[in-house]
């Protein structure tokens, strides 16, 4: 229907001037039904009934103009028209959901709130409960540290059966609630949150965290465990290997931590802690075999010194451990810490005695003798074998003591200058027919040691050198005060006995140079033959038989120089040999005997 606008809003106006409020209403609502969308016609029949006192009528006019306004994007005027006329009267939940939009675009959150909460409150009036979870769900983000909040918003979608923002609504709850240490309030949330979704493996993961923090950890174990196959996820495997760890699963702990260091190299800690635990609980053979592993880790990430460091750190935990101490010393004699290797076995032996294992506490000694055929408590720790020990092995060892020892003065004849010792380069010492006085004996010993030192400077091997004058200070201490020629040795060295009363020599600190000569400087790979030698040389001592030793030293050259081929024979070249040995790569054929005696004279020539 048509309507003539210019001579209604003229009727409006003059019956407004004349204070006859009813016909200007009637006017504009002849205008407002053929113009719903007009805002002048609101806004003015809005002011119209606020003047007569009608505040229902007022206030539907304003509400529809407000709700104009929100429609064509003037959020400035439909904000102030909210505030000053609508605000103080209840609006439907709708509106007030709108007017709670505004304010949180213009970031007035705590105004936006509590706009959400009456709108919520008037949709559940309504029994709307969807839309109340719509409103909760805006408070949730604009106060996402509540978890309050979130456990209202998963207890409504659950009773809607929204599954997803119910189970989302718990967790989020849960995990603030254990942020705040409440752990016992936190763990009946995520459990409901895990029975609404028990394959989300982010539900899982906190889920399992609050029962570990609780305490329960088999329970978390198996809630990580559907998991944790094939996964590279770092925070859920490190909260299985806790979780394992405290359930006393100790090889599955290792396991998992082990799967995590050995491409990174890190969680050390946590691997020696499954280590001490194995210790703690007996299983000294599971605890071995970790720290081997462990090794193995550290070796492939470079990390050996790390490795050094924890291992002595649990090693000195259990000093009544004899196979933790086993493998301390198989481990030093591997990496050549000589006196760390002679501490240990000097511990081993005491350990062997203490326990009745006679049989290991010889072959301790032994190996102390040939590590050091010196010391001066060799005697005492023959003296506690014994009546305990096979009286044979008594009197062999004791005669062996006696020829180092030596009862008739010293008559020198020297030997070669250098020889493989059992952990590197060594002196060969004169061989001395000993004897005279115990001063004369103490005097020769330092003599030997201080001719090694020298060699072992001499052909670069520091860390042997110091070893060795660690040694002699234990031996002969403040024998530097008097002694000029180990005076330069640990000048050379760079290291000197703590607590000396002689102090290095400053000009030759200030110039790093020394008094020793060396012959000759070698690169990484002369001195990783010479570590060879070494090993070579342990092999061969260990063979009971000459052919043995043969096979044995083939065997090794051939590996180390990674040839096809190595041949070692014995005996004149002009006649068939009187021993032979031969080591082959994979892939190569060994020589028959009878053509391998025809070729060595031709390869003799």
């Amino acid at each position: 229907m048509s309507i003539d606008l210019e001579k209604l809003l003229t009727r409006a106006k003059k019956s407004i001037e004349r204070g006859k409020l009813d016909d200007a209403i009637e006017a504009y609502l002849e205008i407002h039904g053929a113009y719903p969308a007009n805002l002048d016609a609101l806004q003015t029949l809005g002011d119209l009934y606020t003047r007569q006192g009608n505040a229902e009528r007022s206030a539907h006019f304003y509400g529809q103009q407000f709700d104009r306004l929100v429609e064509i994007r003037d959020p400035t005027k439909a904000m102030a028209l909210y505030s000053r006329f609508l605000k103080s009267t209840t609006q439907p939940p709708e509106r007030v959901a709108r007017y709670a939009n505004l304010l949180q675009k213009q970031n007035r959150s705590m105004e936006a709130i509590e706009q959400f909460e009456n709108a919520a409150e008037l949709y559940l009036f309504q029994q709307r409960t969807a839309e109340a979870l719509t409103c909760w769900e805006r408070i949730a983000v604009l106060d996402p540290d509540n978890p309050g909040r979130h456990f209202l918003i998963g207890e409504v979608a659950e009773r809607l059966g929204q599954m997803e923002p119910a189970a989302r609504g718990y967790l989020r709850a849960g995990q603030l609630t254990l942020g705040l240490n409440d752990v016992e309030s936190a763990i009946p949330i995520l459990e409901r949150a895990h029975r609404i979704q028990p394959n989300d493996r982010g539900i899982a993961l906190v889920y399992a965290d609050g029962m570990l923090r609780k305490g329960q950890a088999q329970r978390a174990v198996e809630l990580l465990t559907p998991f944790a196959s094939g996964s590279s996820d770092p925070d859920l495997q490190l909260l299985l290997g806790r979780a394992q760890l405290e359930a006393k699963q100790l090889d599955k702990a290792f396991a998992t931590f082990e799967a995590m260091a050995r491409p990174t190299g890190q969680h050390y800690d946590k691997l020696f802690e499954i280590a001490q635990r194995q210790l703690d609980s007996g299983d000294e053979a599971g605890a071995v075999n970790s720290i081997e592993k462990i090794r193995g880790i550290a070796t492939a990430s470079k990390k050996e010194e790390a490795f050094t460091l924890a291992f002595e750190g649990l090693l000195s935990t259990k000093p009544k451990s004899i196979p933790l101490h086993e493998y301390a010393g198989r481990y030093y004699n591997e990496v050549n810490r000589e006196t760390k290797y002679f501490s240990v076995l000097t511990h081993l032996f005491d350990l062997y005695l203490e326990k009745g294992n006679v049989k290991g506490a010889c072959d301790a000694l032994d190996r102390l003798v040939e590590i050091d055929p010196y010391d001066n408590n060799h005697a005492e720790r023959l003296g506690k074998l014994e009546g305990k020990a096979d009286e044979t092995y008594v009197k062999s060892f004791r005669g062996r003591l006696g020829k180092i020892a030596g009862s008739a003065a010293p008559v020198v004849t020297t030997r070669t200058a250098f020889d493989v010792g059992d952990s590197g380069p060594q002196a060969s010492l004169p061989s001395v027919e000993r004897g005279g006085t115990a001063a004369a004996q103490r005097t020769q010993t330092l003599e030997d040691m201080i001719v090694q030192t020298e060699i072992f400077l001499q052909y670069s091997l520091e860390a042997k050198a110091k070893e060795r004058l660690q040694r002699i200070a234990e031996m002969f201490p403040a024998e530097e005060e008097k002694n000029e020629r180990l005076r330069g040795l640990y000048e050379q060295a760079k290291w000197w006995p703590p607590g000396s009363k002689v102090q290095p020599r400053a000009a030759a600190a200030a110039s790093g140079t020394s008094t020793t000569m060396k012959t000759g400087s070698f690169n990484a790979d002369t001195l990783r033959d010479l570590t060879k030698m070494s090993e070579v040389n342990k092999a061969l001592f260990r063979q009971p038989t000459p052919k043995a030793i043969l096979g044995a030293a083939v065997n090794e050259v051939g590996k180390h120089l990674r040839t096809a081929r190595c041949i070692a024979t014995i005996g004149p070249p002009a006649q068939p040999p009187q021993m032979m040995g031969e080591f082959t790569a994979t892939g190569t054929e060994p020589i028959a005997p009878q053509r391998l005696a025809k070729l060595l004279p031709l390869v003799a020539d």
